[in-house]
């Protein structure tokens, strides 16, 4: 087949490689122009190759690190925010709907508030019984009144120690057996035996005796149980409650 020079016309043999007459290229320049693309093209792929060696980029694979970093934080996470949840359902159900039960049934409690928890929130041998706020109209017998109707509530309950506080700061401790006594007697017992004999079984943080345990005339003894209950309650929460007013 011949070839024809698209410059002059003239013929040529088939593997003429240039114009006997004209002298021009006679191979197919189009062909070469996309074998000049190929080859350019594959050596930009080359010079990318080695430039993704040198800076080691060699993965475009996602990276899955960093969501098994985030699963490993978050389980523990998860796990200590539903044994907080645990714990406080556990104290509430146990203690504190129980308090509520206390304010809310009797009208003469309205303005009393108490928040009472095992020790720590995990230690049910120590009872927190925490005097948190009182209304001016609200009197001592008010306040004694509600600790003894939720010791009756939690009678059945067994505890080494109840803390009494004020403000989240423990200012007495009583034993535990004591206060199951008080819970028991309650409905029966003359409140104001209770009143007077109440401040000889209180103990400093330290274990000591807050009170002595008086004797003599039945008169003398008891205006000495009065005061010192009158005491107890100063340095439970109504000196703190003075200078807080001030």
């Amino acid at each position: 087949m011949k070839k024809i020079c698209p410059l002059c016309g003239t013929e040529n043999e088939e593997n003429a490689r240039f114009c006997k007459e004209c002298n021009i290229p006679l191979y197919d320049i189009k062909k070469k122009e996309e074998e000049v693309k190929e080859n350019i093209i594959r050596s930009k792929k080359i010079e990318g190759q080695e430039i993704l060696k040198k800076h080691k980029i060699v993965n475009f694979s996602p990276d899955t690190t960093g969501h098994k970093m985030n699963k490993s934080i978050m389980i523990p996470f998860i796990f200590i925010l539903l044994l907080a949840i645990g714990i406080y359902g556990f104290n509430y159900l146990s203690l504190q709907s129980k308090m509520n039960d206390v304010l809310k049934n009797d009208s003469r409690n309205n303005g009393i508030e108490v928040s009472v928890h095992y020790s720590h929130y995990i230690n049910p041998s120590m009872l927190v019984y925490d005097l948190k706020s009182i209304s001016y109209t609200n009197s001592m017998a008010d306040v004694f009144r509600v600790f003894l109707q939720f010791s009756e509530k939690v009678q059945s309950n067994k505890f080494d120690i109840i803390e009494l506080s004020y403000m989240g700061k423990v200012k007495f401790k009583i034993k535990g057996e004591y206060f199951q006594i008080l819970g028991k007697e309650y409905t029966w017992q003359n409140p104001v035996f209770t009143m007077r004999t109440f401040p000889e079984n209180l103990m400093h943080l330290d274990g000591s005796m807050a009170y002595p345990e008086w004797t003599g005339g039945w008169l003398g003894v008891a205006g000495k149980q009065i005061e010192d209950f009158n005491d107890f309650h100063m340095k439970w929460y109504l000196e703190d409650l003075a200078n807080k007013i001030e």
